[in-house]
């Protein structure tokens, strides 16, 4: 909700998500939420990392050793080159316009992968012909931490959206934990050295977190789900829709859904109404009303306000009619204050104003929505070249606020 009121105007995307599994945590649960993730994944690893490792003493002659390593770098070579020859052919480029898109993408899907692929695997190969201590102690921490650092490369690369839960992903991501977990000697574990807690701590903490989950059962998730079956029942008809939202937003303090779906009822029923009885708005506009205090960054509500008011001024006369326009334009200003970068509310603020003969707001808000709209324009053409323009105002608003401000330039010359 808080996201429009930073968008770039010209960006052609409001984005809902960040995109970005941790940023997604932090936005949704906020820091001590994002503090749990980490703590959840990098606990267990270090824990694993940490810990001796139990590789067995290679049973190998001394005089095998070299023809080992060879036949290990062999091996490394040619899975290289099948990199570099079978993956283009199962991965195929495309989009492609010109040299450099062809450079890039060969060098982002076929080169990068074989590098870091090389990188790791020359590592591995390095510490086997270095370690001279492996046959003499019969272990080594040193394959932990590469794969230690894999894994995590596999979650810092991963954290797109929500990739690291794709199929292919997390089976990377658990085959490494797994191997982790064989190289580890539990025996030896850093953490088995600590005295295991007592009776008396167990039940506590046990306790402890019992009473967390009875806490958040009652004060969290047993309200959102009896106001979602409300919510259900006002779709399915079974009972007056008014008292049923009614409900559902005094069940779940915290939530505006229900007094959303209270003002699209009633704003509904006005038109069902053929709009003879304006009073049916008023119950849109309190449930609108209490639904900002329960969301206050949502443009969409006093967006949606704006009009309810326009509504209730094309029923009415003199100075309520005035009053009501007034309501209107201070509710599209709100939307404005929250998601400057839209031009179609920049659009609908000069055209109340129109309404209200304010000819300065009017200029102003339509040169306002012209220079969002070109900004964007610029950035389509160089994000899209060649490519018919999208008119994200709409073509015939963008010509008919150029208008206004040709007409309001030439009315200005002649005085």
């Amino acid at each position: 909700s808080h996201y429009t009121l930073y968008k770039l105007p010209e960006a052609p995307e409001s984005v809902k998500d960040p995109h970005c599994f941790l940023l997604s945590i932090l936005a949704q649960y906020g820091p001590l939420g994002l503090v749990g993730f980490v703590i959840a994944f990098a606990v267990p690893l270090l824990w694993l990392a940490l810990g001796k490792s139990n590789i067995p003493p290679p049973e190998i002659a001394e005089q095998n050793i070299p023809k080992a390593q060879t036949v290990t770098l062999i091996a490394g070579i040619a899975a290289c080159a099948a990199m570099l020859i079978i993956r283009p052919m199962l991965i195929k480029a495309s989009g492609a316009e010109g040299a450099v898109d062809v450079a890039y993408i060969t060098l982002y899907l076929y080169i990068m992968p074989l590098i870091f692929f090389t990188i790791g695997y020359l590592m591995i190969w390095a510490i086997a012909k270095n370690n001279s201590t492996l046959t003499q102690t019969g272990s080594s921490n040193a394959p932990v931490a590469v794969i230690f650092c894999c894994l995590c490369a596999v979650l810092v690369a991963n954290l797109v959206d929500f990739a690291i839960f794709e199929p292919g992903i997390m089976t990377t991501f658990w085959i490494m934990v797994a191997v982790l977990i064989a190289l580890k000697n539990e025996n030896t574990a850093a953490i088995d050295n600590h005295s295991p807690a007592s009776k008396p701590a167990r039940i506590i903490v046990l306790g402890a977190t019992i009473a967390a989950l009875i806490v958040l059962l009652i004060y969290a998730i047993a309200p959102a789900v009896k106001a979602s079956a409300l919510i259900q029942q006002t779709i399915q008809g079974k009972a007056n829709p008014y008292d049923l939202l009614d409900k559902a937003a005094a069940v779940d303090k915290l939530s505006p859904t229900a007094l959303e779906l209270k003002a699209k009822y009633a704003q509904q029923q006005y038109y069902q109404t053929a709009k003879t009885n304006p009073a049916i708005l008023e119950y849109a506009v309190t449930a609108l009303l209490e639904a900002i205090k329960r969301e206050s960054a949502n443009f969409k509500y006093h967006e949606r306000l704006s009009d309810l008011y326009l509504q209730l001024a094309e029923s009415s006369t003199g100075p309520n009619r005035e009053t009501n326009l007034n309501n209107a334009y201070d509710q599209i200003t709100k939307a404005i204050k929250l998601y400057p970068g839209l031009d179609r509310l920049w659009f609908d603020a000069a055209q109340i104003a129109e309404r209200l003969n304010n000819q300065q707001a009017t200029i102003e808000n339509y040169s306002k929505a012209v220079e969002i709209e070109q900004a964007y324009r610029k950035l389509f053409e160089v994000m899209y070249p060649g490519r018919d323009m999208v008119s994200r105002l709409g073509e015939e608003k963008f010509k008919y606020a150029k208008e206004k401000m040709d007409q309001q330039k030439k009315q200005d010359r002649t005085q």
